[in-house]
């Protein structure tokens, strides 16, 4: 999987850009230790990143070809999200989303619309893959544009009942810095709107 230079110079920056500023916000002017950089920030980066690529996705300038390359990307790296999360989950890393040890509707909520928009991601990384009698499984195009549609609405599920208790408290943001959560939550509606321009 081979994309341009100019696709693979934004994606190299946009990750580079989602590292620094969780470092920044979760090392730096937070109380997170360095030792966590390599999961549990670099998770953060890596989300933040996905979303950055899926904006890619629809720019006016992708190719069919770049933009089936960038999906499949996508996939790769939502897997390594997933993978990760399940990894740190854990009330060490996520109290907010457990009481007395247990998951709270807010952990409920998050890995409900997580997991749920990941299997879309499965959904369509299936096509052309899986066999059955007469050949691949072709999956049609009409129900890739609604799971496309649907996916970034998980996200954005994902992404709020993750997020919204500390969006709604800026004087704690560690240097005053919008969290990846908020900032990922504005680009995937942003790329819903897009989406849905593109297909009129």
């Amino acid at each position: 999987m081979i994309l341009s230079n100019n696709f693979s110079l934004k994606i190299f920056v946009a990750f580079i850009v989602s590292f620094g500023y969780a470092v920044l916000r979760y090392n730096f002017f937070g109380n997170v230790p360095l030792e966590e950089i390599p999961l549990y920030i670099t998770n953060k980066a890596i989300s933040l990143t996905v979303i950055f690529l899926l904006l890619f996705s629809i720019q006016k300038t992708s190719l069919k070809e770049a933009r089936k390359k960038l999906w499949k990307l996508i996939f790769i790296l939502t897997s390594i999200h997933v993978f990760i999360s399940f990894r740190l989950l854990g009330p060490e890393h996520y109290q907010k989303f457990y009481f007395e040890n247990e998951l709270n509707i807010i952990g409920y909520l998050t890995i409900f619309f997580g997991i749920t928009g990941f299997v879309g991601f499965l959904i369509l990384r299936s096509d052309n893959l899986l066999p059955t009698e007469n050949g691949k499984l072709k999956i049609p195009n009409s129900l890739k544009n609604v799971i496309r549609t649907i996916i970034p609405i998980f996200i954005l599920g994902h992404l709020f009942s993750m997020g919204i208790y500390g969006w709604l408290s800026p004087n704690k943001w560690p240097g005053f810095m919008i969290p990846i959560s908020l900032i990922g939550f504005i680009l995937a509606l942003f790329y819903l709107k897009s989406f849905f321009i593109k297909r009129k």
